[in-house]
């Protein structure tokens, strides 16, 4: 009897399954080589002074040394290889601020810029200050901005004739080369030596009436004289450099001097005018009625004058108090034939400053 072989048959299933993975864990496994921390880089304006630095693994943001605010546009660019969901970044408000950053998609390649100020404060002078910055993703991948910077004391201070300090300074109108004075203090930890001093206008000179160098709490005259040739408005500032090692560039203070008086001018209809026209004379006296309207926070004690009183007149009085407005006539009687032009001149006994009115007319 054959015996029957039985052969075990085997069937070898294959099944295929199609994995099918969305795109955000595609972007996850393809930056699992590097997927901590966030493969993110900083970069800086060149002229900003704040460096950007590695230091021991930890990327660090140093403001340096500032005597004042200090603002810079930062830049983050995106290393990876795919693009990043980042979360919602809250900001910070303490001595470093940034405003809020809502979630978004950051491309691969691309970047995005926000703005860092330190936020100087006299309180914290001469300490090192810290904080950080964490961009996460959607995964909680991690970019982290270790910040620094130093709030410096400026060692010197200007102080007006009550001795208060002061920020800017008005020369007035005079520019009759007259000298103002005011007092410049060394409120630093240490002496300093004055380098150097210029003003950045012709009309403006600077003076120091003491030694070079200022021992702490130490005072010295400075005196500014004004010489100017016209009544054009000046804004500029003067610049005093000392070896303070921290700010080098030295210290400036704003100055303003000449312009008009802030005074306004209106017709008899309350229209707004710069110059007064009395029109053509014909045998009878033109008389015009005008208004002056003060614009500052205190009276005027006003020099009143014509260059010529032969063919225009006012009944301005001089001196004259002008504390909001004051309403006056002009009359138009010339003595010679054609066009006739005068100016009147309200001045300022205070603060030498002038307010011109051109005035013509036709005979």
């Amino acid at each position: 009897m054959n015996k029957i072989k039985i052969l075990p048959i085997i069937f070898v299933v294959i099944l295929s399954c199609n994995v099918s993975f969305d795109s955000e864990l595609e972007d996850y496994i393809n930056n699992v080589a590097d997927r901590t921390p966030l493969n993110f880089t900083l970069t800086l304006p060149d002229e900003s002074g704040v460096k950007y630095e590695v230091i021991d693994n930890l990327n660090s943001v140093n403001l340096g040394y500032n005597i004042s605010d200090k603002t810079v546009e930062c830049t983050i660019i995106n290393r990876e290889k795919s693009d990043i969901k980042l979360n919602d970044f809250s900001g910070l408000s303490g001595d470093f601020k940034i405003d809020p950053i809502p979630g978004f998609t950051l491309k691969s390649g691309k970047s995005f810029t926000f703005t860092l100020t330190f936020d100087y404060s006299i309180e914290n002078a001469n300490k090192r200050l810290q904080d950080s910055i964490v961009f996460t993703d959607n995964h909680n991948r991690k970019f982290n901005l270790e910040l620094w910077s130093t709030s410096r004391t400026q060692p010197l201070t200007i102080l007006n004739k009550d001795g208060e300090p002061i920020t800017k300074f008005d020369l007035l109108g005079w520019g009759d080369g007259r000298s103002f004075y005011l007092t410049l203090k060394n409120e630093g930890i240490k002496e300093i030596n004055i380098l150097d001093k210029f003003s950045n206008n012709n009309a403006i000179s600077i003076k120091l009436n003491g030694e070079n160098d200022l021992q702490v709490n130490e005072e010295m005259e400075l005196e500014l004289i004004y010489s100017k040739t016209s009544d054009d408005f000046i804004s500029t500032e003067i610049t005093i450099k000392t070896d303070y090692e921290y700010d080098l560039s030295g210290f400036v203070l704003p100055i303003v001097a000449g312009g008009p008086l802030n005074i306004s001018l209106f017709d008899s209809t309350s229209n707004k005018i710069d110059k007064i026209d009395m029109g053509e004379y014909n045998n009878n006296e033109i008389i015009k009625s005008f208004t002056i309207k003060n614009n500052l926070d205190r009276d005027l004690n006003l020099e009143v004058r014509l260059s010529s009183s032969e063919n225009f007149k006012t009944t301005l009085t001089n001196p004259l108090v002008l504390s909001k407005e004051f309403s006056f006539d002009i009359s138009f009687l010339p003595t010679v034939s054609g066009f006739i032009e005068d100016e009147l001149i309200l001045m300022d006994q205070d603060s030498g400053r002038k307010y011109r009115i051109r005035i013509t007319g036709n005979s």
